[in-house]
């Protein structure tokens, strides 16, 4: 019947180190987190590498887009060689692209990462924040330096 007991007790024994290991990292998790965090609210950079990075993503579709709108416009959606002008052929090779595809994978062409927004949202905020801060700093300093 001890036996049993004392295995009870080192099976809680190495329980307790295994939650105790967990709970280091969750710690070092929430410093790092914290860190992050504290740095994105301080500094401007941070905030900008979320934008920066959505645009290196979406750099290609982004001119891909340009381009067709700017086709579209040019030849009013439809290309009629009686009516309009003769395509260049770096045009006519992006009209051909935008005809074999279908509109549901057009406008499906940008990436977005579900948290992405929240990011964006977050990320402007700060960067407002900041620009807030380094502007009333500025004023401050204007006031001295006048009064």
């Amino acid at each position: 019947m001890g036996s049993i007991i004392e295995d009870q007790m080192i099976s809680c024994l190495s329980d307790m180190e295994r939650l105790k290991e967990q709970m280091m990292d969750l710690q070092k998790t929430k410093i790092k987190e914290d860190m992050e965090r504290e740095n994105k609210v301080k500094k401007i950079e941070p905030n900008i590498a979320v934008l920066n990075d959505w645009l290196k993503n979406n750099k290609q579709p982004l001119e891909e887009e340009r381009i067709y709108n700017e086709i579209n416009r040019k030849y009013n959606g439809h290309y009629n060689p009686e009516i309009g002008t003769v395509p260049s052929d770096a045009e006519q090779v992006i009209i051909n692209k935008i005809k074999n595809e279908c509109p549901a994978k057009r406008n499906r062409r940008l990436s977005y990462d579900p948290n992405f927004m929240k990011d964006f949202i977050e990320a402007n905020y700060n960067i407002f924040n900041l620009q807030e801060k380094r502007i009333h700093e500025l004023e401050t300093r204007l006031e001295n330096l006048e009064g």
